[in-house]
């Protein structure tokens, strides 16, 4: 059991290593499973965003030396959830949670993948 979990920490870890190499993997098997462009896409940014979060954590600690790049990250998240139900309200005037989900994780992935690249490239600078 031990050799399992194991190998489930070591490929997890490879994963959100490079985020960007899962979302083709996991693109590559939605597509052929399901043969939909379109669920490919999203069942990828879906995964990627999770890596994207967790990745985001690791390269603010590794630049800064510093824990606080989680609490930063989960705090970008629910400003952008709660940015997007006020800006929902304002515009349609109900806030409709189902969409709210669906746009906030989409634009989730966007915001943490800028992030994720321009630490990248702090990080490879500051060695």
């Amino acid at each position: 059991m031990g050799t399992v979990v194991s190998l489930f920490v070591h490929v997890f870890a490879a994963m959100a290593a490079i985020p960007f190499l899962s979302f083709a993997f996991v693109y590559i098997i939605t597509f052929r499973l399901t043969k939909q462009k379109k669920r490919a896409i999203h069942w990828s940014m879906d995964v990627t965003t999770v890596l994207l979060i967790m990745a985001v954590g690791a390269l603010w600690q590794y630049i800064w030396g510093s824990f606080v790049g989680w609490w930063v990250a989960l705090a970008l998240l629910l400003l952008l959830y709660v940015a997007l139900a006020l800006l929902q309200i304002w515009l349609k005037g109900k806030l409709d949670w189902e969409r709210l989900a669906r746009r906030g994780w989409r634009l989730s992935f966007m915001l943490f993948s800028t992030l994720y690249l321009v630490f990248f490239v702090i990080g490879m600078r500051a060695d």
